[in-house]
Formats: structure tokens, C-alpha cells, sequence
């Protein structure tokens, strides 16, 4: 009988130790492939960011940029341009990049192919300098200060809700997020 009682106190105090083992979980991935799991993941800076570029790029479509009206350019089909003024924007390429730093290039298609090389772009380079379109028309959003909510929506996907002043009245821009690559961009929004 001490045999029996022994053998199994034994095994209590084996399986106390097994189970104890198994409690206890331990990353053993490398500390890169932990930093890249988490920069796979949309952080609410990066929402910032991207809500920002976005206030800007519309902001461009709407040909609300600083220009100096003295100095004009009229394209053969009468269209005048301004040369733009603002120190961030010097050419056709800084707008370019801004676009597919942050946007798709499917979204850029659907909402803001006219800013560059169409028939009638809102922007031009001439004489080495950039110059707006004189077509000014509301734009940009006017984003709250309140934080952005973000919500993971499948792999790589992720919708954020901006509140922003719709003319006098708070309302909520929908951002469609996706990964492209290696940074985030925006695919869509939805008013």
C-alpha cells in the first residue's frame, strides 16, 4: 500500500510540473519578425499621418494652395494657371509623390486623376515652376480634434472613422485603409 500511495504522489508531483510547462508561453521569435508583426498593424499615428495627407491632397484638388496671381500662365486651350507659392510644392513630381506616398493608385483613378496629366490638369510645370489651375471650388476636411477610431477589418485592411466640421455641423468620414507593399494607404473614403 506505502508503494501505491508513494507511486502515485510521484505522479501528482510529475504532472504538477508538466502542467506547469504548458501554462507558460514563451516568444521565441526574433525580436525583427515581433517589430514586423507589429508594423504590420495600423497605429493610430499612422492614421493621423494618412488622415492628414489626405486633408492635404484634397485640399490640392480643390486648388486651394498659395499662388502669386501676378504671375500667370495661359495654356493654348485659355486656361489660366497661377504659380503656386507654396514652398512644399515646386513641382508636378512633389504632388506625384505626396499621391503614392499615401493614396492607391486605384483611389488616386477615382478621385483625383485631374490633378496631373490629363487633358486638362489642375497642375502644370512651366518654366521650371508649378503653377494651379484657377478653378477654386470647396475642399480638404476640416478633421476635429477628437482621436480617429480604428477598426481591423480582414488581413491588411482597416476602416478609420474621422470626425470632421461638414459645413457647421460635426459629421464622420470613413477611410478605407489597406497595406500596399510596405505602408499603408488609402483606398477609399465614404462620406
Amino acid at each position: 500500500m506505502k508503494k501505491f500511495i508513494f507511486c502515485i504522489g510521484a505522479l501528482i508531483f510529475m504532472a504538477s510540473f508538466a502542467g506547469c510547462g504548458e501554462k507558460e508561453t514563451v516568444d521565441i521569435r526574433p525580436a525583427e519578425n515581433t517589430a514586423q508583426a507589429e508594423a504590420d498593424e495600423l497605429d493610430e499615428k499612422t492614421a493621423k499621418t494618412l488622415t492628414s495627407a489626405l486633408n492635404t491632397i484634397d485640399r490640392l484638388g480643390a486648388c486651394a494652395v498659395p499662388c502669386d496671381e501676378n504671375s500667370k500662365f495661359t495654356a493654348e486651350n485659355g486656361d489660366v494657371y497661377y504659380r503656386v507659392t507654396d514652398p512644399e510644392f515646386k513641382s508636378t513630381e512633389d504632388i506625384r509623390s505626396l499621391t503614392e506616398k499615401y493614396l492607391t493608385a486605384e483611389f488616386v483613378s477615382r478621385r483625383y486623376s485631374n490633378l496631373l496629366g490629363t487633358d486638362r490638369p489642375v497642375y502644370i510645370d512651366e518654366n521650371g515652376e508649378l503653377y494651379v489651375l484657377y478653378a477654386p471650388m470647396g475642399g480638404g476636411f476640416a478633421f476635429s480634434e477628437r482621436e480617429p477610431v480604428i477598426e481591423k477589418t480582414g488581413e491588411g485592411e482597416y476602416t478609420v472613422t474621422a470626425e470632421y466640421d461638414n459645413y457647421g455641423g460635426l459629421d464622420n468620414l470613413r477611410i478605407y485603409i489597406v497595406k500596399d507593399g510596405e505602408s499603408f494607404k488609402i483606398n477609399n473614403i465614404e462620406f
